[in-house]
């Protein structure tokens, strides 16, 4: 959905559509074929001549809502789906616009390798790198995608009686205003990070928590929505 988005916001040339790059990269990393690519680039530019973006708001139970973005030329075909889909796990379409929009912050996010020239990234660097390029705040992204902010990670080091914190084997989540974000992103490569993607996103402001199977029946209601041919990404208020 990544390379959707990205085509939506500049040209099909990744040299100039910075965006589409990083997508292409990314989708190359996780051995997307080549003709899957093509397809998605084709079908996107033939649905950009009178496509726009809308958004879709939908409040589940226990405070939980979910926003889905489509980009279309019919707002009305993609409705339908996404309907009976919500339907099945318990969420109602919010019709006051912008009733479920306020819970939300707009953010960008650039998430980059916990590398520089082979060597892990310190907490330290890593902070003084992002006040460097203009970003708000560096979070640690780890495989099960939990997020660990510096402050609280040095916090249970000298709780613990650890001398340092390193970031090993995980990436990196940089946190800037949605109008920052081309230039935290140059920042960043000039730097010499390695970017995995690059979003802007909306960040909930205060995140519902969820049991086991509650995140499960999410995730697996999230997955449906963004195989949707004209969805392009789906943001949950979850913690």
């Amino acid at each position: 959905m990544s390379i959707k988005r990205a085509l939506k916001d500049g040209s099909a040339n990744p040299i100039s559509n910075t965006r589409l790059a990083d997508a292409l990269e990314l989708a190359k990393k996780n051995n997307m074929p080549k003709s899957t690519i093509n397809s998605i680039i084709e079908n996107s530019q033939k649905a950009m001549v009178n496509a726009k973006e809308s958004l879709f708001e939908y409040r589940g139970i226990n405070g939980l809502c979910l926003m889905v973005v489509v980009f279309t030329d019919n707002p009305k075909r993609p409705r339908g789906f996404i309907n009976a889909i919500m339907k099945k796990y318990g969420f109602k379409e919010d019709k006051q616009q912008g009733g479920v929009r306020h819970m939300f912050k707009e953010r960008g996010l650039i998430v980059t390798e916990g590398e520089l020239e082979g060597k892990y990234v310190s907490f330290s660097d890593a902070e003084d790198h992002a006040i460097e390029v203009g970003a708000e705040e560096v979070e640690v992204v780890n495989d099960t995608l939990q997020y660990v902010s510096f402050s609280d990670a040095e916090d249970h080091a000298i709780e613990v009686g650890a001398e340092e914190v390193e970031v090993v084997n995980d990436t990196l989540q940089f946190v800037c205003d949605a109008g920052d974000l081309s230039a935290v992103r140059s920042g960043l490569k000039k730097l010499g990070y390695a970017i995995e993607s690059c979003e802007i996103e909306f960040i909930p402001n205060n995140p519902v928590a969820l049991e086991d199977d509650q995140m499960e029946s999410l995730i697996a209601c999230v997955t449906k929505l963004e195989d949707l041919e004209e969805v392009v990404k789906v943001h949950a208020n979850a913690a």
